[in-house]
């Protein structure tokens, strides 16, 4: 696990790499969802710090990139609303200010059709649950065709 947030220039074709300022490195099978006024949040994930305890987490992390000088910056990391459930290995996307996660993984319900969102421009939302994709699905992509569609597309729904 890792507290490195790496970032590509596009232009120049170089990367660079910054540690956040965290306690709590950021889990594997997480995902991060990119906010239009700049932040992310990662979302989730598999918690293995714990020897024989490994498990998925609730936790979400809001991620703010602060500039040191004209050449540098620090990720500052905060702690916002817990989701519903433990999840690892789902899909997310954001739409028209929120934050939408489908599917994934946990060991209580195992491979999930379960989905939740959360409103990014109040700071006193929590995550609820929406309407339940029609069949389970771990692993899989999702993608925004409008403010009103949301696809998802392959991943599977067994468990091992």
């Amino acid at each position: 696990m890792s507290k490195n947030i790496a970032e590509y220039d596009l232009a120049n074709s170089y990367w660079t790499v910054s540690e956040a300022k965290t306690t709590i490195p950021f889990y594997p099978f997480s995902i991060t969802v990119f906010l239009p006024e700049g932040d992310f949040l990662v979302i989730g994930g598999l918690n293995d710090q714990i020897v024989n305890k490994t498990s998925f987490t609730d936790e979400v992390f809001r991620i703010s990139e602060r500039a040191v000088n004209s050449y540098e910056s620090v990720y500052d990391v905060k702690k916002i609303a817990s989701l519903q459930r433990k999840w690892g290995c789902f899909s997310a996307v954001f739409v028209d200010c929120n934050v939408f996660i489908f599917g994934g993984l946990n060991y209580t319900d195992k491979t999930m059709k379960y989905c939740e969102k959360l409103d990014t421009y109040d700071s006193d939302s929590k995550w609820v649950e929406i309407n339940k994709m029609v069949e389970s699905r771990k692993n899989s992509t999702a993608c925004v065709a409008s403010k009103d569609t949301v696809y998802i597309f392959g991943g599977g729904n067994d468990f091992a």
